[in-house]
């Protein structure tokens, strides 16, 4: 009866993330969306080496994704947030970093590569699963499941009222 059960709710989980997979790729075929986006001092508290870029897409006053970009002196991190029905579903983080080149002891800026791949799967305003790839070049201290679900969720919040003050 308990391997019944647990199996049950791996499967149910399993179906939600199949049901944000699908509701992801609905978001990212859709050409109709409005956009704005605002650059540096217009959503960033501190500017970074390599500035940033903060886009909405829009339909009417309804937010369904953000994609934020922001470069630091060792990489360039992105992350895209996917909403629906006004809900965080979906978070991909990525972390292209400039590659350290030890014949000049220095960074090569003029290429990246990615070291880290986080994507993180939302249900009614809770964290349900992570898939991770790679390690980011300097940890950002949210290593627990708890904790990285405060900051996604907080960071989403965030640029929503940041993009929503600016349309209006």
């Amino acid at each position: 009866m308990l391997t019944v059960l647990m199996f049950s709710t791996a499967s149910g989980q399993d179906n939600k993330i199949a049901e944000i997979r699908h509701k992801f790729k609905t978001i990212n075929q859709d050409t109709t969306y409005t956009t704005m986006t605002l650059d540096n001092e217009e959503f960033l508290e501190q500017m970074t080496d390599g500035g940033g870029q903060l886009t909405g897409y829009f339909k009417g006053d309804t937010i369904y994704k953000i994609h934020e970009r922001i470069g630091v002196s060792y990489c360039v991190r992105t992350f895209e947030y996917y909403f629906w029905n006004g809900q965080l579903i979906f978070v991909f983080e990525k972390e292209d970093a400039f590659p350290y080149v030890d014949s000049l002891a220095t960074l090569d800026y003029t290429s990246t590569e990615t070291t880290f791949e986080g994507r993180y799967y939302f249900d009614q305003g809770k964290l349900i699963d992570t898939k991770i790839k790679g390690e980011k070049r300097i940890s950002d201290d949210v290593a627990n499941f708890k904790a990285r679900e405060k900051k996604l969720l907080s960071s989403a919040k965030d640029n929503v009222d940041i993009l929503t003050e600016k349309k209006e």
